[in-house]
C-alpha cells in the first residue's frame, strides 16, 4: 500500500513526466491514470494508525505522566528530583506533541480525502485536464508518504521516551522515599 510509493519527490516527478505525454484524453482511447481509490485506501490506513491501540496506549501513558507531574507540582524537590522531573516533563511534551500530531493529521487526512474526491469529480466531468489530475494525485501520494514518515519517526521517539519514563519513575520514587517529610 503506502510503502509501494515511498519514493522520493524526484521519482514521483519522473513518473509524472513519463505519464503526462501519454495522457491524451480522447473518447476513442481511454487512458489508465493513477488510481484515486488507492489514495483513499492509504488515507484510511493512516487514519487507522492515528487511532490504533498503540496510539491509545501512548495517550494513556501521557495521562499517567501528567498525573505524576501534578503530584510533584507544589512539592519541594531536591536537585536530583528536579532533574528527573525535568526529564519526565520533556517526555510529557514529546508524547503530547505526538498525540496532537495524530489529531491534526486525522483532520488533514479528511481534508486530503475531500480534495482528492473533488479533483476526481472535476476530472471525470472534464473540468480539469489529465495532467492536473495526475499532478494532484502524485502530490496527494507524497503528502501521505510525508505524514506516514513523520508518524513513524515520532512514534519511535515517543516509545523510546516512554521506556526511559519507566526508569525515571523508579528513580523518582526511590528519591522521594529517601527524603524525610
Amino acid at each position: 500500500m503506502l510503502s509501494s510509493f515511498k519514493g522520493s519527490a524526484s521519482a514521483a516527478l519522473l513518473v509524472v513526466s513519463i505519464l503526462i505525454p501519454g495522457c491524451r484524453h480522447s473518447k476513442d482511447n481511454p487512458i489508465d491514470l493513477p488510481d484515486a481509490q488507492g489514495i483513499y485506501s492509504d488515507i484510511k490506513y493512516l487514519d487507522s494508525l492515528m487511532q490504533s491501540p498503540q496510539t491509545d496506549s501512548i495517550s494513556t501513558a501521557s495521562l499517567k505522566i501528567e498525573a505524576l507531574l501534578g503530584t510533584y507540582n507544589n512539592r519541594n524537590q531536591t536537585p536530583d528530583e528536579q532533574a528527573i522531573l525535568d526529564s519526565i516533563n520533556r517526555i510529557y511534551s514529546l508524547t503530547s506533541g505526538f498525540l496532537r500530531y495524530c489529531v491534526d493529521s486525522r483532520s488533514n487526512l479528511e481534508l486530503l480525502k475531500q480534495d482528492v474526491s473533488a479533483t476526481e469529480i472535476q476530472y471525470k466531468s472534464g473540468k480539469i485536464k489529465a495532467e492536473y489530475f495526475i499532478n494532484a494525485l502524485v502530490e496527494s501520494e507524497q503528502t501521505l508518504v510525508d505524514i506516514n514518515n513523520r508518524f513513524d519517526i515520532d512514534r519511535s521517539k515517543v516509545l523510546d521516551a516512554l521506556r526511559r519514563f519507566g526508569q525515571l519513575q523508579i528513580m523518582l520514587t526511590s528519591q522521594s522515599a529517601a527524603q524525610p517529610f
